[in-house]
């Protein structure tokens, strides 16, 4: 506080008090508290009341830099008073600021005076809306000729005002509502606080770029709430049409800085004598130009019209035309006094971008914005560091990292990558560059301009692009290349790719960017049908139909066809990509395996992103150099040709369940064009598999999991919002996911993945051991269909306690154990597997009758048996229940699908035949030929190994264990199956004579 009156023009005394630099003197009476000092006006400016008389409230030193402003400008402080009280409009009394008085001593000027930033917008709102204090001050002194509205603040090195003035001695009205009325809501800046204003005269003006003020915090925060006020106030309700109309007059408004000299004026501003024709026409020549300059888009003049671009209601006549451009103005002289381009950072217009982002666009279509922590996330845990020092290391001219990010949506993904790029720029000691090298960097490394050849962002939705370019201008990167177009384009025949991206002959693999990171869309249904030369640029064309919706497959191709081989990708994903067996997903996972280093995977649960509740995967790669591929192909053709017994043991060894026959491997190695790019694609598996296992030798990928409700707002460092009026997302203090000032923090998990980028492990703390792991590659994938578990599998839930099923304990794992394959006995027929009922829900009935469905509710825990309480379906009398899924004694029947684990995979054991019940459709039966091996096999799925493989089983939204995941578990089993049975028997009697004696004690009680 000290401080700032000091560069107000206060010094000390002879009396040890502050005195003003003025030549009437201000003087301070200090206080140890300095909030508590007083401030003497002097005997010449009349205070009516005291209240601003110290320094208590910041208002009251927005009050005196104003009063010493007037002073210095040469208005006489007997013509100033302060704190002047009229009954006011509202049924109290009011408190005038600043009145000032003209040479007769009528009323000249009335000031309200502001806190700077959203208590000053929030009085602007105020009186836009109805006029606030001061039109009902104004009603009372009918010689006013100008009212104020005034704010100010003190920097380390300006005093920065505002002061927006309403002309009044032309308005009409007896009262204040009237007065109001009649006002055009426009505003004069500075008037008579304009440097070269005279006393008491005040003339519009138009603005020069110069007198744009530069925004901060303050007002940064208050700038969300005061379109939203307008918007409210003009009843505008469709905010996703109307948030659109206000990113293309900030396209209008950063052209407009960007092409102006300091001293021009500028031509997004209300100008004097401007009409809604000629600020349409001005609005319209920025519009088009911004967007031909920014997004490399032509308009051309038959296909624009105002009406749709800056439309934020629909317009039919004349008085909509008006009441539309009434919205139009008041958003442009809202805007017109703010500098909204900048060349560094400025957070809180990313804070504002993000707000206007999350409450007017609207996502759909597979889309997902990235939150911008999770963005931030995912560029901290790539080796950017790593690409720049390998990049000077080989004296390459560019060496900063090419980033794409191929779907861009709100382009997180791309200002944060430049944020975090920034970061190591400062870093580089140029002494190292030699050359052109050192030439290049010196001439791009100042303002983001470096951005300009290295980001690129392409998005298909051209309001998204344009808001991503929005963005950029708002977070100071504005030169990043941002294409309105198709992520999976041809890069040949593009008409909206440029740079690096366009090629000028037939090439399907660029492989031109260092990092690619990327939230693509997921589930477009007929998407195949919008691919540009699909056929001919994609492996995995051959693999969809057109009605498919795999769409994030082909990005993952796309993925491998820009990356430069030891390029990084960071991806979001559904988890699904892991573990769904249709063709589609395992070609693709058969591309991942094979030409990337899976270096890290994390499962991000249903808190993660607003307005879907998908589980998704990060997936952190980094794609293989072709050679590496060709070598070992060629390393495992020598051994089957040498016939090296340890090799082919080997793999009898590591694929016992897997038929792989070393004369089909060869040959089909020997089929591999070494020639070309190997993607994977279209091989088999048996031969995926086998390269796979010597890519992956010790190598480790980092897994991570969210974990499940609460515990992810911990995990993730945020949380969405709900709270009227501060909807969106709140950043949280704690985090798991990465330190923002230390990328090497082993308490986060970002630091993990990237020392493993470096094949490096580090200590795992124990804050994080219960969502963090390092896995060998080759132990996540399953063999058979290449399946890659899902990193919950390897961490236990707090809200479930893996433990047995068996009331009995697990005394089957007292036997010698034998392990069957549950495969070849239902080849063999020993055992049979049947899928529960399907039938249509007008077959259910809501009364009794002789035919029941049993369902996971008639599956009893405690006793391994089926029960039937009040949990009953009943089908029609008539229905004719299949006999072969009527259970019947020795049957297990398990449950196949649910919510929740504790309840997945659950069994019991028929003890007798049901001739009126058959199973549901999410249950099913295994039936043995041998009632001691079903035996066994029933307690060896209650028991913890099996509850364990079920728990790693966990899904998206629901759980499931098909047949296949069944036969996937290793069944060990007593290999004395008699002796096993009869101390069962034994056990089982012994067990069941007790729960009747309580039972029955518990009906005598």
């Amino acid at each position: 506080m000290l401080e700032n009156l000091q560069k107000l023009g206060f010094s000390l005394n002879s009396d040890k008090n502050l005195e003003s630099d003025t030549e009437y003197k201000i003087i301070i009476e200090i206080d140890e508290d300095i909030t508590k000092s007083k401030i003497d006006y002097g005997n010449l400016i009349i205070v009516h009341h005291k209240s601003t008389s110290n320094l208590r409230k910041p208002e009251n030193l927005v009050v005196l830099e104003c009063v010493i402003r007037l002073l210095k400008k040469g208005y006489q402080p007997k013509s100033i008073e302060l704190e002047k009280t009229w009954a006011s409009g509202h049924g109290t009394s009011g408190r005038l600021d600043v009145l000032l008085r003209d040479k007769a001593k009528q009323t000249f000027a009335m000031i309200e005076c502001k806190t700077w930033g959203e208590e000053y917008l929030k009085e602007k709102a105020n009186t836009l809306e109805d006029g606030g204090q001061i039109f009902s001050y104004c009603i009372q002194e009918k010689s006013t000729k100008l009212i104020f509205l005034y704010a100010s603040k003190i920097t380390s090195d300006s005093i920065d005002f505002i002061a927006e003035a309403i002309p009044v001695e032309n308005l009409d009205g007896s009262n204040s509502e009237e007065l109001h009325r009649s006002w055009d809501k426009s505003f004069i800046n500075e008037s008579i606080f304009n440097e070269e204003a005279t006393l008491y005269f005040s003339s519009k003006r138009n603005l020069k770029k110069q007198e744009l003020k530069e925004l901060d915090a303050e007002t940064g925060k208050g700038l969300f709430n005061e379109f939203a006020e307008i918007l409210r106030r003009y009843a505008v309700s469709d905010k996703t049409n109307a948030f659109n109309k206000i990113f293309n007059l900030f396209v209008c408004k950063i052209y407009d800085e960007d092409t102006k000299n300091h001293i021009d004026e500028l031509d997004f501003q209300w100008k004097v004598n401007d009409t809604y024709d000629t600020l349409v026409k001005r609005l319209s020549t920025l519009y088009t130009k911004g967007v031909k300059d920014f997004l490399g888009i032509e308009i051309q003049e038959n296909y624009f019209s105002v009406f749709q671009e800056f439309a934020f209601i629909d317009i039919y006549n004349d008085d909509t035309f008006k009441k539309n451009f009434d919205i139009v103005k008041e958003v442009v002289e809202f805007l017109q006094n703010y500098q909204i381009k900048y060349t560094s950072k400025h957070q809180f217009l990313g804070d504002f971008f993000e707000d206007l982002l999350n409450s007017g666009v609207k996502q759909e279509a597979g889309q997902f914005f990235t939150p911008t922590p999770l963005s931030r996330f995912f560029i901290k845990s790539l080796p950017i560091t790593q690409i720049i020092e390998t990049k000077i290391d080989k004296k390459e001219q560019d060496i900063l990292p090419f980033v794409i990010d191929y779907s861009c949506g709100a382009g997180h993904f791309l200002s944060e990558s430049i944020d975090e790029i920034e970061e190591h720029i400062k870093r580089i000691d140029v002494s190292k560059l030699v050359g052109r090298s050192q030439k290049h960097f010196l001439s791009i490394k100042d303002n983001f301009f470096w951005a300009k050849d290295f980001i690129y962002g392409i998005e298909k939705d051209y309001r998204l692009a344009k808001t991503t370019k929005v963005a950029m201008f708002l977070y100071g990167d504005g030169d990043a290349i941002i294409i309105n177009g198709d992520g999976l384009d041809d890069f040949e025949k593009s008409l909206s790719y440029q740079g690096i991206l366009k090629t000028t002959k037939r090439n399907k693999n660029l492989e031109k960017f260092d990092i690619v990171v990327s939230n693509p869309p997921f589930s477009i249904s007929g998407f195949k049908q919008d691919l540009v030369n699909g056929k001919s640029n994609f492996d995995l064309y051959n693999y969809v139909s057109n009605k498919s919706s795999e769409i994030e497959c082909f990005f993952i191709e796309r993925t491998f066809q820009v990356l430069k081989p030891n390029g990084y990708a960071g991806l979001i994903l559904p988890l699904s990509i892991l573990y769904t067996e249709s063709r589609i997903y395992i070609e693709s996972r058969k591309l991942i395996l094979l030409n990337f280093d899976i270096v890290g995977i994390v499962e991000l649960r249903d808190k993660t992103f607003k307005p879907t509740n998908t589980t998704t995967a990060g997936l952190f790669l980094r794609k293989r150099e072709n050679t590496e591929i060709i070598n070992v192909v060629q390393n495992v053709k020598k051994l089957i040709q040498n016939e090296e017994l340890e090799f082919i043991e080997q793999l009898e060894f590591q694929f016992p369940d897997y038929l792989i026959s070393k004369e089909s491997i060869k040959k089909q190695l020997n089929e591999i064009d070494i020639d070309k790019p190997i993607t994977g694609i279209g091989l088999s598996l048996e031969i995926i598999i086998v390269l796979n296992h010597f890519l992956n030798e010790n190598k480790k990928t980092v897994v991570a999991y969210s974990g499940e409700k609460k515990e992810q707002e911990l995990f993730l460092g945020y949380r969405y919002s709900t709270g009227r009026r501060r909807e969106g997302l709140e950043i949280l203090e704690r985090k798991h996911l990465f330190n923002e000032n230390d990328i090497n923090d082993n308490s986060k998990i970002n630091s993990h993945i990237l020392s493993n980028f470096n094949g490096k492990t580090l200590e795992i703390p124990s804050v994080l051991k219960k969502h963090i792991s390092y896995i060998d590659t080759g132990k996540l994938i399953e063999k058979g269909n290449l399946i890659i578990n899902n990193p919950s599998k390897y961490f236990e839930s707090d809200n479930y306690v893996i433990e047995t099923n068996s009331p009995l304990g697990d005394f089957i794992d007292e036997f010698e154990q034998t392990t069957i394959s549950l495969s070849e006995l239902i080849d063999k027929k020993e055992i049979e597997h049947f899928g529960g009922i399907v039938y249509s829900k007008q077959a259910e009935v809501p009364y009794k009758t002789n035919k029941k469905v049993i369902t996971a509710s008639n599956m009893d825990l405690r006793t391994g048996k089926l029960i039937f309480g009040d949990k009953i379906i009943y089908l029609q009398d008539d229905y004719e229940l299949p006999t072969h899924i009527k259970p019947i004694t020795n049957d297990i029947i398990i449950s196949n699908s649910s919510g929740s684990l504790k309840h997945l995979g659950k069994v019991v054991f028929v003890d007798k035949n049901y001739d009126d019940s058959v199973i549901g459709g999410f249950l099913s039966i295994l039936r043995c030929k041998d009632e001691k091996l079903s035996k066994a096999i029933f307690y060896r799925m209650l028991s913890l190994p099996f509850r364990k493989y079920v728990s790693s089983l966990r899904g998206q939204n629901i759980n499931n264990m098909d047949l296949e995941k069944l036969k996937a578990f290793k069944f060990e089993i007593p290999n004395d199956l008699d002796k096993f049975t009869e101390i069962a028997i034994t056990k089982e009697n012994d067990y069941f004579e007790i729960i009747e004696k309580m039972n029955s004690l518990r009906n005598n009680t």
